[in-house]
This record gives C-alpha cells, structure tokens and sequence, in this order.
C-alpha cells in the first residue's frame, strides 16, 4: 500500500519506481522530509482511494518503509 491517493494526484495505470529511503533532512519551513537514495524496483498503481493506493510489483522488491516516485513525462 502507498499512503497517498488521489490526494497526491495518483491514478490507476501509474508506473513507480520504488526507492530505499535515504536521509532526513529538515527545511527551514520546520518540516522534515526524506531523500530518495537507490532505486529497487518498479510498481503499477492498480487502486486509489482518496489517501491510499494499491499497487502491483513489476521488478525488484519493496520494504515497509521505502518511497515511490513517479516522473512525468516529458
């Protein structure tokens, strides 16, 4: 599961690719954010819901707490 949905503008057919979380950094603003680090695999949305989404994995592998990122394409 993914926790974001439409919400974060996902959408079922959306191709992710699945990264390991990479360190904490926190921003002037007070919030703390997580930076990408390698990439270890790929995953399909197949459902969303307004804060959740479900996906399929295509390659590699995925842990609890690892990050998808989506690119737009140009």
């Amino acid at each position: 599961f993914i926790t974001g949905g439409t919400d974060v503008g996902l959408a079922s057919g959306m191709e992710l690719d699945i990264r390991s979380a990479g360190r904490q950094l926190l921003a002037p603003n007070g919030r703390s954010y997580t930076l990408p680090s390698e990439t270890r695999g790929r995953l399909r949305i197949e459902q969303v819901l307004a804060d959740v989404a479900r996906g399929k994995l295509l390659s590699g592998q995925a842990n609890k707490d690892d990050i998808v990122r989506w690119e737009r394409p140009l």
